[in-house]
């Protein structure tokens, strides 16, 4: 299936040593976070810094962030939290489902946690970014979805979100109506359709 083609990109040979150095971090107990500017994650019972700190290194590069997890600080290409800080005073996401396309690691997800949203979920087609992303949830596991995408078409995100929303059949009427999603206009402007 396509679902399982798309987790064997977890075995390349170059994601394969990150995943191993992913599933080798210690459970984190006892964690506190917040979700500002900088996504900071700290746990009082850990005390393998430096299997974190190689860990985080081992994912370069990132892209968008900051995050902090422990004292490792990860500095990221872009500071996301400027077009983040722009857009979140426009949010009206709690109990909605929220989808990211093209989420990258997670960063937007994260910081959408505290407007108590129903459900996120994440596409993107970079096993490195679904790696990042793991990476940050581990500690936090916040129970949202991410899904290797194997491109960015408008069909191809359609059928992701079709077998996420059809594998909650039973929450299929509520999830229709409380979506934050913009895929109707996404696919007329794919399609040429100004209608």
């Amino acid at each position: 299936s396509i679902r399982e083609e798309r987790l064997m990109w977890l075995e390349w040979k170059d994601i394969k040593p990150m995943r191993e150095a992913l599933h080798a971090l210690p459970f984190f107990e006892d964690i506190t976070y917040t979700l500002s500017d900088t996504i900071n994650i700290q746990s009082l019972h850990v005390n393998h810094h430096v299997q974190v700190h190689s860990c985080a290194k081992a994912l370069m590069p990132w892209r968008k962030g900051p995050f902090q997890l422990l004292d490792t600080f990860i500095d990221t290409e872009w500071q996301s939290f400027i077009k983040y800080n722009l857009l979140e005073p426009h949010f009206n996401l709690e109990g909605k489902i929220v989808g990211d396309i093209g989420c990258n690691n997670g960063y937007y997800l994260f910081r959408m946690l505290s407007h108590s949203p129903k459900k996120l979920v994440g596409f993107d087609p970079s096993a490195l970014y679904k790696t990042q992303f793991d990476f940050i949830n581990n500690p936090l596991y916040c129970g949202f979805f991410f899904y290797l995408l194997t491109n960015k078409s408008p069909q191809e995100v359609l059928r992701s979100f079709v077998f996420f929303i059809s594998s909650n059949i039973y929450q299929l009427v509520n999830q229709l109506r409380n979506m934050t999603f913009m895929l109707i206009n996404m696919f007329k402007e794919a399609n040429g359709d100004s209608h």
